[in-house]
């Protein structure tokens, strides 16, 4: 799951522990220079020395039989208030720990900085110093699969079928029930488990995470103008804006933000184009290519336009720090964000008053038979991926460990935290107690669900409520203070069927050998002239005269091939699911 432009601060640099391991694995600690960088939907940070150490995180010995020592290697959550480092201070880590000793668990956590965990986590994965258990997430599919069959990682459905109680297989077959699809290959062979997301439900729909374009209502107001519904209203609004200086500086500087290097923006989805250089169009269930679809060009057109009046500047585009500088300085009237997200207005951080970003659900009329898409974050989501190395000894202690992982007491504690402080049970739902604060206030009230905490260095496993009539269902995003616009347009995402997903690897089969290596051969080339060729058009440096040849070239780079492997992965999960 991302956030859409959320603020990069300074990066924590937890220390990595290196004290001796006993139990599985390889014995020895980390050097400093093993250390790798997070996923792009890490939260923000704050600074600290990565030379100071961390005590190991080990609950208390069960009160009798075996105890299990693992360890355990990931990135470091990276939130910028509910910090890692401040673990101790959390009484959700503390029911961690006594859950890990009821089950007789002892775990030493390496946690690394999120900047370095990418590159670390390559070359730590051919080195000899192995944990038990690895956050594999930036690495490919098929090189994990290829270190699968070298031995690098161990095969997991042979020993989940040995030693397991029955958790994983009832999350991953009963409550999660596309997840089994998305990570076993066509030999049935599984070689990670991820993390696992189910979104609430009212009245037995399930509710989608809408992301859009958001704008000033602040400004709407000031300027006497109502929410806009058709592009034409967006762009008049946009340039009032500007025309009246809103924000009151004395200069006409007021712009919105685009990330014009990519299809995923919100203005795109305006235009009917999906939101990557394939996507998945849902109504008609085909793989596509926004460069292939009908309104591509008059997309690339607006865009430009509004770059030339200024409305969109230029420097901004692919530079989240004067994205980010742009915000704080109050000169942002619209830009890309999760509908029900309730943390934009802080980026506002210039002294400005009564700053209120609300979300456009989508805009009509974008050019004549333009059917706007939406692109969405769906209710139930896999994601990450964690790995047992051939370093592990204790396989019984490391399914164990992935049983407590994938049951509803973990899922509890992560997704809601401590019964009666962070949340509580009405009417058979659980009702959060916390939600309503910000992660500011949850960090200095030492107040949270485990996810911010420890999320990503242990597999998250996010439950929800099923809410039983739309009422109780709104009257808990009330208590998230959510406003009514947000409410209104994600009840508006329910039941939209113009819809691409966001994570467009939940709904593709694992690839075959074959497909990982057309995957291999072209989308790296396809990507990279792809957001060099969107910069271009947009900025009117690549002439729209000439937009045939641009897609001969793509096609040339292997976008008809990536298309149809995509779609016969699409079609199996699509069988699976049957």
């Amino acid at each position: 799951m991302r956030k859409r432009m959320k603020t990069t601060a300074a990066v924590l640099a937890l220390t990595l522990l290196t004290a001796a391991l006993a139990g599985c694995g390889d014995q020895g600690g980390q050097s400093s220079s093993d250390s790798g960088q997070s996923s792009p939907e890490s939260q923000a940070s704050n600074e600290k020395s990565s030379d100071e150490s961390q005590p190991s995180d080990q609950g208390q010995p069960a009160q009798s039989g075996e105890v299990h020592k693992l360890t355990i290697l990931g990135p470091d959550p990276g939130n910028q208030f509910i910090k890692y480092e401040e673990r101790e201070e959390y009484e959700v880590w503390h029911a961690l720990q006594d859950m890990l000793a009821e089950n007789g668990l002892e775990l030493e956590i390496e946690a690394v900085p999120q900047d370095q965990y990418t590159m670390m986590i390559q070359t730590r994965m051919s080195s000899s110093s192995l944990p038990d258990i690895v956050n594999v997430s930036p690495i490919d599919d098929a090189s994990l699969i290829a270190m699968g069959k070298q031995g690098t990682i161990q095969e997991l459905s042979g020993l989940i079928g040995q030693y397991s109680n029955g958790n994983i297989e009832r999350m991953y077959k009963e409550k999660y029930n596309t997840g089994y699809p998305l990570i076993q290959t066509s030999e049935g062979e599984i070689y990670w488990l991820t993390n696992l997301h189910k979104g609430n439900t009212y009245e037995g729909k399930e509710v989608v995470q809408g992301l859009g374009i958001q704008i000033r209502k602040d400004w709407l107001d000031k300027a006497n103008l109502e929410m806009p519904e058709t592009l034409e209203d967006f762009t008049n609004a946009i340039h009032t804006f500007r025309e009246m200086d809103v924000n009151g500086n004395g200069q006409q500087d007021e712009i919105i933000l685009v990330d014009c290097q990519t299809f995923a923006n919100g203005l795109a989805q305006v235009f009917g184009l999906g939101n990557g250089i394939v996507a998945l169009d849902t109504v008609n269930g085909k793989i596509v290519s926004p460069w292939y679809q009908d309104h591509v060009k008059d997309y690339f057109a607006y865009v430009n336009q509004l770059i030339q009046d200024g409305i969109i500047d230029s420097a901004t585009v692919g530079s989240t720090d004067l994205q980010n500088q742009r915000l704080a300085d109050n000169l942002v009237g619209s830009w890309y964000a999760y509908d029900g997200a309730t943390y934009l207005d802080a980026y506002v951080t210039n002294g400005t008053e009564g700053v209120d970003y609300e979300p456009v659900f989508t805009l009509t009329d974008a050019a004549e038979g333009c059917v706007p898409w939406k692109e969405v974050e769906t209710s139930q989501l896999v994601w990450d991926r964690y790995c047992i190395t051939k370093a592990c000894t204790d396989l019984e202690g490391v399914v164990k460990f992935l049983d407590m992982i994938y049951s509803e007491e973990y899922s509890d504690i992560l997704t809601w935290g401590i019964e009666g402080k962070d949340f509580e049970v009405r009417d058979g739902m659980k009702v959060s107690l916390i939600n309503s604060m910000t992660n500011e206030e949850k960090g200095a009230a030492k107040r949270s669900s485990g996810s911010p905490l420890w999320g990503g260095l242990l597999p998250r496993v996010q439950t929800s409520v099923d809410y039983p009539a739309k009422e109780a269902w709104e009257e808990q995003q009330r208590t998230e203070n959510k406003s009514e616009l947000k409410i209104q347009a994600l009840e508006k995402g329910v039941d939209y069927k113009e819809w691409c997903p966001l994570m467009l690897d939940n709904f593709l089969a694992m690839a075959t050998d074959e497909e990982n290596e057309t995957i291999k051969r072209v989308q790296t080339g396809i990507q990279t002239y792809s957001d060099e060729l969107c910069i271009k058009l947009a900025q009117g440096t690549a002439s729209l005269d000439d937009f045939d040849s641009y897609l001969e070239e793509l096609k040339e780079l292997g976008l008809d091939e990536l298309i149809a492997v995509q779609q016969a992965r699409y079609d199996r999960f699509v069988q699976s699911q049957n």
